[in-house]
C-alpha cells in the first residue's frame, strides 16, 4: 500500500470496470488514502448508496478486499 492525497485522487467506477474487463493492473484508494494495486478480480456494492464498493485486488503478493467510495 503506499499512502497517496487521497482528496486529490477519486475511484472512477467507469474505470475500475474497464480494467477489470480488459485484466490490466489498476489502483483503488481506500477511505484511510492507501492506494491497493493489482488486477480487478471482483467489485460488489456494499449497500444501495451506490457510492460504497468492496473491490477483490490480487497483485503478486496478495489477494485482498478493499472497501472503497467510488462514482
Amino acid at each position: 500500500m503506499i499512502q497517496t492525497n487521497y482528496k486529490t485522487v477519486t475511484n472512477n467506477l467507469d474505470k475500475i470496470f474497464a480494467a477489470m474487463r480488459a485484466g490490466k493492473y489498476h489502483c483503488v484508494i481506500d477511505p484511510s488514502g492507501n492506494s491497493h494495486v493489482g488486477l480487478i478480480n471482483g467489485v460488489m456494492r456494499e449497500d444501495g448508496s451506490g457510492k460504497n464498493w468492496i473491490v477483490t485486488v490480487t497483485n503478486r503478493t496478495a489477494t485482498e478486499q478493499v472497501f472503497i467510495h467510488a462514482t
